[in-house]
């Protein structure tokens, strides 16, 4: 655990609580577990306020029975074992001089837990 000391810290970590997409179930929506899926959400304001950044949270696809009752006792099967805040740094974060592009747009990462896996596929079509 990191500590300053009892120093303020002249640039504090933006937390971003975790929010459940209430009512994904009734979709099919869901972690392996059973559980709501979820994302982290840090609305943007004045020039990115109509602006997106996704972030789609990695984690390999569970390619076996074995391994996909495993994960659901982690935070890649269940929205139960994820953190209930993390910090967005880097192209997450708020700070103009950490993120100059992308730092007052709205900034989100989907979290990941179906164990699925997702690519895409493009064709230059001229």
């Amino acid at each position: 655990m990191e500590t300053n000391y009892g120093l303020s810290s002249p640039n504090p970590l933006l937390m971003v609580p975790l929010t459940l997409i209430k009512g994904a179930d009734a979709k099919g929506v869901v972690c392996l577990d059973g559980t709501l899926p979820s994302y982290h959400l840090h609305p943007g304001f004045g020039s990115g306020a109509n602006s997106w950044l996704i972030q789609l949270e990695g984690g390999g696809w569970c390619n076996s029975i074995r391994n996909c009752v495993y994960r659901k006792t982690t935070r890649r099967g269940s929205s139960k074992f994820m953190e209930k805040q993390i910090p967005f740094t880097g192209i997450l974060s708020d700070k103009p001089e950490e993120n100059p592009d992308f730092y007052n747009w709205n900034r989100v990462k989907l979290r990941y837990c179906d164990g699925a896996s997702f690519s895409g596929d493009g064709q230059n079509e001229d």
